[in-house]
């Protein structure tokens, strides 16, 4: 895990839409500028330019969005979700406070996952592939921010928390 700064799609709470005849999905996410984990070395997920000089960023994890009040829901084994950690994402050139990201879809019949989005409403987990996580994996990267002087504490839905 990497600690950076800078700016950086956020999609902890993004619903996402499955891209047809394909393992990806495209993200709504939030742009922000500040501290935030990477899986991969900083300087190869900074913004930039693609090759039609639209401006992107690259999806990355950070507790921000806990401070806007979203709260932790978990959705069940059986249902996809979409991984977006490290992903490419282009900026809105209307709003540059949105990127659109694609990310991987992923199905695992073995760990419920975790998100932000859905406002603690399960019956969501049906109808969008949400940005999401593992509950390891969220545990990690949470207390790796943590270890970067990161101190916000992540709010649970009613009855999520394992």
């Amino acid at each position: 895990m990497y600690f950076c700064q800078g700016t950086y799609a956020l999609c902890t709470s993004a619903p996402c839409v499955p891209i047809p005849n394909s393992n990806q999905a495209t993200c709504s996410c939030e742009v922000l500028q500040g501290s935030s984990m990477a899986g991969a070395p900083c300087d190869t997920v900074a913004p930039g330019k693609d090759s039609s000089g639209n401006e992107t960023v690259y999806s990355m994890f950070s507790l921000a969005q806990f401070n806007e009040g979203d709260r932790v829901m978990f959705c069940a084994k059986d249902k996809p979700w979409s991984w977006c950690l490290d992903k490419p994402c282009t900026v809105d050139p209307k709003d540059p406070g949105r990127a659109s990201c694609i990310c991987d879809i992923v199905t695992d019949s073995k760990h419920a996952w975790l998100t932000l989005g859905g406002d603690c409403n399960t019956s969501t987990c049906d109808t969008a592939y949400w940005s999401a996580a593992t509950l390891e994996d969220f545990d990690a990267g949470t207390k790796f921010l943590r270890s970067h002087g990161q101190d916000i504490e992540p709010q649970w839905c009613e009855g999520s928390r394992p």
